[in-house]
């Protein structure tokens, strides 16, 4: 069989080919850019509640970092006339400053905190509105099992449980910490909010080795509660009215947490936790 010749390419047949490969290569790479762009602008607006404009605005101004409207309105693709109301509205919401004409990012990490700890403080208040409309629904029941055992996942719905026993709970709650004192200052933001709702004679027990900085006993005590060291502090809990909650740490979620709602378990729990208070050292 005769073999053909491997055809000769000349540079000048060669150098369309190779910058065609070049546009598809940047066209594939700009492809792959805005695929990223789109999603972050997606979160974004999930999580923040933006509208596309005001999105497409703040990520804008993120690669800017400080520019006046027309230049946003460029960069964002946003109509020119548009552009001042939907700054406005980022400042409002304080994810963006204006000053002298310009407008600038707030530090994401500051601004995101301060909607996070809203949204906690706002889920721990209607947390208490609802368990106050349960108990007044309760009351129009005529059979109503108030026993129940559930899980909950997450530090947010965990607190939240805590706070609703609070608000219908006329005593004051006995505390176990254990591991969450290794996360102390990472769950303050939201066991803070907590500490200020807790009823006068609060006691929380601690492991008696635990290494607890100063301001945070500071800050528990002058809402009242008492601490009390002890040995038998292995585990995070809380025992209060007829409901128990234990918390265990877990990579997912955070936190998970077994809520038992029993008043012959709760009281038998009490009564040890009171054994283990008499035993105890009071911080």
């Amino acid at each position: 069989m005769d073999e053909k010749p491997f055809p000769h390419i000349t540079e000048e047949e060669a150098a369309p080919r190779h910058l065609g490969l070049r546009e598809t290569i940047a066209r594939n790479d700009s492809a792959v850019q805005t695929e990223g762009e789109n999603e972050l602008e997606t979160r974004i607006r999930r999580l923040l509640g933006l509208s596309g404009y005001e999105a497409r605005a703040y990520l804008a101004l993120l690669a800017l970092g400080r520019a006046r409207p027309p230049e946003v309105a460029k960069a964002a693709r946003i109509p020119a006339q548009r552009v001042y109301d939907v700054l406005r509205s980022l400042a409002a919401l304080g994810l963006v400053g204006e000053e002298g004409g310009h407008y600038y990012i707030i530090d994401p990490r500051r601004a995101l905190k301060a909607k996070a700890e809203e949204r906690v403080a706002k889920a721990v208040s209607e947390a208490a509105e609802l368990e106050k409309l349960g108990e007044e629904l309760s009351r129009l029941a005529k059979q109503a099992s108030e026993e129940y055992v559930k899980i909950v996942y997450g530090v947010e719905e965990s607190v939240a449980h805590a706070a609703e026993t609070l608000a219908r709970c006329k005593e004051p709650p006995v505390f176990m910490a254990y591991k969450v004192l290794d996360r102390l200052s990472q769950l303050w933001p939201v066991l803070g909010l907590l500490v200020e709702k807790l009823p006068q004679g609060t006691i929380i027990v601690v492991p008696r080795n635990a290494s607890i900085p100063s301001s945070y006993v500071e800050e528990v005590k002058k809402h009242g509660v008492r601490l009390v060291a002890s040995d038998a502090a292995i585990m995070d809990l809380m025992a209060a009215c007829d409901t128990v909650i234990i918390g265990l740490p877990s990579a997912p979620h955070g936190v998970i947490a077994l809520v038992i709602s029993n008043p012959v378990f709760t009281e038998a729990l009490k009564k040890r936790l009171q054994e283990i208070i008499e035993q105890g050292q009071a911080l």
